[in-house]
């Protein structure tokens, strides 16, 4: 039952990447949020009616209680005593979308995973599926292939223009997808199917297209990043000459027949090498130290406290006249919370690092540093974004790593051991490697 819950949660997430819309007027009430309500619900009722949720564990879970409470004393706080510029209710709706939304769905996967085998099948379709629905989106924009008429090509495209997929925002589509990579890549190196190995080194390759076409300078890094360290993990440089290989024809190729998408990435990578960090930057710099550091400095009491969650957008629009966003998780945490706020933040970040750490020594090292590889994708990319578009994408993804990880111990039987017979690429999928 447990299984076709998740992947009634996964349809869900793969309806609305391929056919958005909303079921009412009410903000954040979508297929994807009605389906983790419901099976929240069911799980909470089942789980405490057998007494199973004694035996789950949750990494960090009483450090997102506190954020989560503390965020909520924050807006109490904030609308008592300081005249705040958008309505309350908007301001719980923000606190849903940005923090509770995500909270449910990591808890909820450890709630809906009970063993190795079951942790393995769902990442990997994870895994599978928000990668197919880069390739389909990509098809959609290049040759105007529509799966749903009510889907169009600007569907995919950010505000600039760039090429986003389903994820509404290029950068965190791109910083997503290099944190998918490693997971990949681990797999691709454990399997010993040829068929699944091909399958599983497109979706790398279309990953990596996804990146090189979104624009994005910090996607591009994070992509050398984390391919040049899962590299380096496995010893693997014809893997990793190839991938070069690969990705250096693809660029060359679409920037002799043309293609926009390339050439705005070529474009904006090349700004790296001239040595302008505001340019570089995309002027984020100027934001950060012209802006948002004065605006936490105009009340001393905010350096502590913050100036409220989820208002540094509104702070540069009603003090700085700047439309944007923070483009950096640590400071907008910092503004927003204050000192107090972000050691709460990077108590948590070390918190789920300790526990992979820690969990190596009873679990398979290499899978532990995946986690860790994967996740400097997302550490890196807080520095130039907040990543908010793809929080439940990130939610689902890492929870199910770490229930992997969880259920994964040093007398599991090795998949390359495993008697099994020629599966196709969809039984493979679900039989790859135990680690």
């Amino acid at each position: 039952m447990k299984r076709v819950l998740f992947y009634i949660l996964l349809g869900a997430f793969l309806i609305e990447a391929f056919l958005p819309f909303r079921l009412s007027p009410i903000t954040g009430l979508s297929l994807k949020n009605i389906a983790s309500y419901l099976t929240l619900m069911f799980l909470m009722i089942s789980e405490f009616a057998l007494g199973g949720i004694r035996n789950k564990k949750v990494p960090a879970i009483t450090i997102l209680l506190l954020i989560i409470l503390g965020t909520a004393l924050n807006i109490a706080y904030i609308h008592l005593t300081e005249k705040v510029p958008i309505s309350l209710v908007s301001h719980l709706i923000r606190m849903k979308m940005w923090i509770i939304d995500p909270f449910i769905l990591y808890f909820m996967i450890f709630l809906l995973i009970d063993n190795e085998k079951q942790a393995r099948q769902s990442l990997l379709s994870i895994l599978t599926i928000f990668s197919i629905i880069n390739i389909v989106s990509w098809f959609t924009v290049k040759y105007n292939i529509h799966l749903f008429k009510q889907v169009e090509v600007a569907d995919y495209l950010d505000t600039s223009g760039r090429f986003s997929g389903a994820y509404e925002n290029a950068n965190q589509m791109a910083y997503f997808l290099c944190f998918l990579i490693p997971y990949m890549y681990y797999f691709l190196k454990k399997t010993p199917h040829v068929g699944f190995k091909i399958f599983l080194l497109i979706l790398i390759n279309a990953s990596m297209v996804s990146i090189a076409l979104s624009g994005s300078r910090g996607g591009v890094i994070a992509m050398g990043i984390v391919c040049a360290s899962m590299v380096y993990l496995y010893k693997d440089f014809k893997v990793g000459i190839f991938m070069m290989i690969f990705i250096a024809l693809f660029i060359t190729i679409s920037l002799f027949t043309g293609s926009i998408f390339v050439s705005k990435t070529v474009e904006r990578v090349s700004v790296l090498a001239e040595g302008d960090a505001e340019k570089a930057s995309n002027y984020r710099l100027v934001i950060w130290k012209g802006y948002l550091l004065k605006v936490l400095a105009e009340k001393p009491s905010h350096i502590i406290t913050g100036i409220g969650f989820g208002l540094s957008r509104e702070a540069l629009i009603e003090k700085r006249k700047i439309n944007a966003s923070p483009h950096n998780m640590y400071l907008q945490v910092l503004v927003e919370f204050g000192l107090f706020g972000l050691i709460v933040f990077m108590i948590f970040i070390f918190r789920l690092y300790f526990f992979v750490k820690g969990s190596m020594k009873w679990g398979n090292a290499d899978y532990h540093r995946v986690i860790l590889i994967s996740s400097i994708a997302i550490l890196f990319g807080w520095c130039f974004s907040e990543l908010v578009t793809i929080l439940k994408y990130l939610s689902m993804t890492f929870s199910t790593a770490l229930v992997y990880a969880i259920h994964m111990n040093k007398d599991s039987k090795q998949f390359l051991n495993a008697p099994m017979r020629k599966p196709t690429i969809l039984h493979q999928a679900q039989k790859s490697s135990t680690v």
